[in-house]
């Protein structure tokens, strides 16, 4: 009986071999070699690599969140302190548009927060639209008048940006329906301290 055992285990070690099976250091199940990537003399399956893969993306996708929160709160504390940074009124545009020199942060905005900062801040209308600033006017629930200007971003000053969603034609104007029908976003550029 025991050499019939080994008799079995040999032949099954063979079979292994010949179909150029390994053992997975992961999942420690058997796999064809041609898929592998060896680590310390130890071989791992396809399926193992692309799971940690995954794993490692979504931790790292984690991790620039949980900094992207941080970041956002220690900007919304700084906003806070009295006296550190004076309420600079919100700029808006009908574009993403650098209107100075300096380190600027890009974020997409809720509307219930585009709201509240405004409310806070006080506005500064650089929309050169109607149609946009009309569509603002209803989003926003206050008064956008069109005001071509030439707007200059302050150090540590919100704006808040009316961007479209596919590029318009040059000398194009829109009116509110066709606005609508390509679609929009808002989206907050501060500029920073």
């Amino acid at each position: 009986m025991e050499q019939e055992l080994k008799d079995i285990n040999t032949r099954l070690n063979q079979h292994e071999e010949a179909l150029n099976l390994e053992t997975c250091k992961t999942c420690k199940k058997l796999f064809q070699n041609t898929e592998a990537r060896i680590e310390d003399g130890v071989k791992q399956c396809q399926n193992c690599i692309t799971q940690e893969w995954i794993e490692k993306q979504e931790n790292t996708k984690t991790e620039g969140k949980i900094m992207e929160e941080a970041i956002s709160e220690y900007k919304e504390t700084l906003r806070a302190s009295a006296g550190f940074i004076p309420k600079k009124p919100i700029l808006i545009l009908n574009c993403a548009i650098l209107t100075a020199h300096g380190t600027f942060y890009y974020m997409p905005i809720t509307l219930d927060k585009a709201k509240e900062y405004i409310k806070e801040n006080g506005f500064i209308s650089a929309v050169g639209h109607q149609a946009t600033a009309q569509i603002l006017t209803e989003l926003l629930e206050v008064e956008i008048p069109q005001n071509r200007i030439q707007a200059k971003q302050e150090d540590g000053q919100m704006a808040l940006v009316f961007a479209m969603n596919q590029r318009i034609a040059e000398g194009v104007i829109l009116n509110r329906e066709e606005i609508e029908q390509i679609g929009y976003t808002l989206n907050l550029l501060e500029k920073d301290i």
